[in-house]
């Protein structure tokens, strides 16, 4: 049996914040049977249950890591 390496989880956060911090977000790729998604998931209050905020100036890089997930997705 051969193994591999997969990367599942990309955290954004303000640079030197913890992984914990209110402004971190993680993009997970996610399976539960039916096929592989990318779920989005924000630490900080969220305005709406199930809702994120995303910073105009997060955009950029949060729309990046959305893109490279995806596309690692199986």
């Amino acid at each position: 049996m051969t193994h591999e390496e997969r990367i599942t989880r990309v955290t954004i956060a303000p640079k030197d914040a913890s992984l914990v911090d209110e402004m971190a977000m993680h993009v997970e790729i996610e399976d539960e049977g039916a096929g592989e998604y990318v779920v989005v998931i924000s630490n900080g209050a969220r305005p709406t249950p199930g809702a994120i905020s995303i910073n105009p100036d997060e955009w950029p890089l949060l729309r990046e890591t959305i893109d490279e997930m995806i596309a690692q997705c199986r």
